[in-house]
């Protein structure tokens, strides 16, 4: 076997440092001599996945890595929740007005406060100063009422009761006045026609396959810049780090001023308890609570696998034997996103088309192959 070749070394270094760190530990100390010998062994060891999960899986128990990666169970505690929203507080001072960033600030004070909690009360009671300073005055009678249902101070009432009465008395004075727009624009149309089976995907594109570039999409006409050929709606989203703050993780709206903190895990917001819930019961029971270790141990990419696999369970409804029934099946070379009718399709058959997508595993570095085995196991192990 090799040494770290450039290619891989580059692909690794795109991961957080402190678990790419450990696997180039792991790989010069165990993994690579384990590995040799058991594809001494079997020359057929070296594509197997379960013989390298199986080796992995060994390396790792005889060392310590939860404590090396300081993994640990996700926590709401009222220092973080209070150390937070004084920064926020800091940014709503006249000598610096960064209204903005208080919201983001008091949201994720939010997100480490339990319910009914003073703190909680505190951030919604602090978020609706700011609304009510940016003109927002729905948003700050929202945020007055959540500060009452978690419990606000009865000493501090005042406070707010004058607060309310404020913002009602403005936003009757803007009654009749043009109101910002804070909703997405309607969906563009396609330029073309789609296809009779696939209605958002113009009947311009099709799929093929060949030796030079494997699978892939090609036009039958000349497009030109801005024309729309596919609307299609991804299997999983997830936001970005600094948008958790700003955007609801289910629907991903734009509402900084009256997202909601799951109660679970101190990652995710929505805009909405109707949000919350459809998240918690699609996929977001199977990964609460592990986010932010995932996302610092492992980045975007394998947290949205997670993310995958975790709606893939809620497709299935939450039934791992009934997916891997299907699984065991499925012909993946008879399924095909452009053959298929989408106007009937089951949530399963749309499982079936995200399933296939990988298909040049072969094609890996090996050592990317085992890192990528490594990955897993360590996200296994965060539960």
């Amino acid at each position: 076997m090799n040494v770290l070749d450039q290619e891989v070394l580059d692909a690794l270094q795109r991961e957080e440092h402190c678990t790419t760190h450990l696997f180039e530990e792991l790989w010069t100390g165990s993994l690579e001599p384990a590995l040799d010998i058991a594809i001494g062994h079997n020359p057929h060891a070296e594509h197997s996945v379960q013989i390298i999960a199986r080796i992995v899986e060994e390396c790792l128990s005889e060392f310590p890595f939860r404590e090396f990666l300081q993994l640990h169970n996700e926590v709401k505690y009222d220092e973080q929740a209070a150390k937070l929203r004084t920064e926020g507080n800091k940014m709503v001072d006249p000598k610096v007005k960064r209204l903005y960033e208080a919201v983001k600030l008091y949201n994720e004070s939010i997100t480490y406060t339990k319910p009914g909690s003073t703190e909680r009360s505190l951030a919604y009671a602090n978020r609706s100063v700011v609304c009510l300073q940016m003109h927002r005055y729905e948003e700050c009678l929202a945020n007055i009422r959540l500060a009452r249902e978690a419990n606000y101070p009865a000493r501090l009432a005042d406070k707010l009761d004058k607060r309310e009465e404020q913002a009602k008395e403005e936003l009757a004075k803007s009654n009749g006045k043009k109101k910002k727009k804070d909703d997405p624009k309607p969906e563009l149309p396609l330029s073309f026609p789609g296809h009779e089976n696939m209605p958002h995907v113009a009947n311009c594109l099709q799929l093929q396959q060949n030796e030079q570039y494997g699978r892939h999409v090609v036009t039958t006409r000349r497009l030109k810049v801005g024309d729309v050929v596919m609307l299609d709606t991804p299997f999983v989203k997830t936001l970005h780090d600094p948008l958790r703050h700003v955007r609801c993780d289910f629907c991903h709206a734009e509402r900084p001023f009256t997202l909601i903190p799951c109660e679970g895990c101190t990652w995710v917001m929505y805009c909405s308890a109707e949000c919350l819930g459809k998240a918690y019961s699609q996929y977001h029971r199977y990964e609460c609570g592990v986010m932010r270790d995932l996302w610092r141990v492992a980045g975007k990419c394998p947290m949205t696998a997670v993310r995958t696999v975790a709606s893939a369970f809620g497709t299935f409804d939450d039934d791992p034997d009934a997916l891997q029934a299907h699984l065991d099946g499925l012909d993946e070379s008879q399924v095909n996103g452009f053959t298929m009718d989408w106007r009937t399709a089951t949530p399963k058959d749309v499982y079936s088309t995200v399933h296939v997508l990988s298909t040049n595993q072969e094609r890996r570095p090996f050592m990317q192959l085992v890192f990528k085995v490594y990955l897993a196991i360590i996200k296994a192990g965060l539960h």
